[in-house]
């Protein structure tokens, strides 16, 4: 019997990948948060603006990269591939 997909377990992975990098994801995004917070709570201190911008920015990256990461490996693994030929170039 042939299968349709040539490598059936390419999805599998690509769902791992992207969950493991939701994690890592998830845990940037935590640290940025816990930043911002601290510099609310510091606010009357000088200063208490560069964690509040920095957490604000690096939230904003993380999220960015992770929604084009899990969007362009999503496109490429339910590309199908027509050979190998193909596949190199």
């Amino acid at each position: 019997m042939i299968q349709e997909d040539p490598l059936p377990f390419k999805t599998v992975f690509a769902w791992c990948f992207i969950i493991l990098s939701g994690l890592i994801a998830a845990y940037i995004a935590f640290l940025s948060l816990i930043s911002v917070w601290v510099g609310f709570t510091h606010i009357y201190r000088s200063g208490s603006w560069v964690p509040i911008l920095i957490g604000i920015v690096l939230l904003t990256i993380v999220l960015w990269l992770y929604f084009r990461l899990s969007r362009t490996i999503l496109r490429l693994s339910n590309r199908k591939e027509e050979g190998i030929i193909n596949s190199i170039s």
